[in-house]
């Protein structure tokens, strides 16, 4: 069997050391891993001119998503600093251009962004084994990115009385909005989707959870990468 994740050798950010359950690329059997990390920096630093430093990893990137991600496995890429409040340009370009070629990978293309304390590289193998296609480590916590879909929002723009859809809403870091959104918003309906539904952990003791709190609660199995069926659950939501 090849190994679960492979360390790819376009590893400008030194992760084997961090990621060190993974293969390197060069003793991958002939079955392709589950999962190959590549991490993009700006190997040339100042020495090159602000666009020709962007294009740089940028070209790379493409040529990771040609080269890794033809099979049937995933491929995770790891920028440093893409995400920051002042973003590091080489980084936020080749960061752009996969989220954009993410729409066409769906659940194959993980996007990992961290910063430069320590610590954020070793929540790195925890970060990845979330599963979610973007997320951030930044002084060593992990955010993401939530989608959250209001149905039924008042015109002034609060969130009135509609149905609240949060993807990824049955895990941990979905768990957080959707309490959230309960708390402090006084959303009284959601409808938490996973691949699970509710058969995913935790799912029916969060629902308990928010069902004390005053919220009415579906969980549902669901793959946003479908979107027939997503756009079916969507109308199926929707107020009457």
């Amino acid at each position: 069997m090849g190994p679960a994740v492979a360390m790819s050798t376009t590893d400008d950010l030194d992760l084997a050391p961090f990621l060190a359950s993974a293969d390197d690329e060069s003793s991958w059997s002939e079955e392709a891993p589950e999962l190959v990390v590549a991490s993009l920096s700006d190997r040339n630093g100042a020495h090159m001119d602000p666009a020709a430093a962007a294009h740089e990893p940028t070209t790379r990137a493409v040529q990771l998503l040609q080269t890794q991600i033809a099979g049937a496995g995933r491929l995770a890429v790891v920028t440093r600093g893409a995400s920051a409040a002042s973003p590091d340009l080489p980084a936020a370009t080749a960061w752009g251009l996969l989220r954009t070629a993410r729409s066409e990978y769906p659940g194959r293309l993980t996007l990992a962004d961290v910063d430069d304390p320590p610590g954020s590289m070793r929540r790195l193998p925890a970060a990845l084994a979330t599963g979610e296609p973007q997320i951030a480590v930044h002084e060593g916590t992990l955010s993401v990115t939530r989608r959250v879909v209001v149905l039924g929002s008042t015109d002034d723009g609060s969130l009135g009385g509609g149905t609240v859809l949060i993807t990824g809403g049955t895990g941990s870091l979905g768990a957080m909005p959707a309490r959230h959104l309960v708390d402090r918003h006084e959303v009284r309906r959601l409808a938490l989707l996973s691949r699970r539904g509710e058969q995913a952990p935790g799912a029916r003791e969060l629902r308990g959870d928010l069902l004390e709190a005053g919220a009415q609660v579906d969980l549902v199995a669901c793959d946003i990468a479908q979107r027939d069926q997503l756009a079916d659950l969507v109308q199926s939501s929707a107020p009457t």
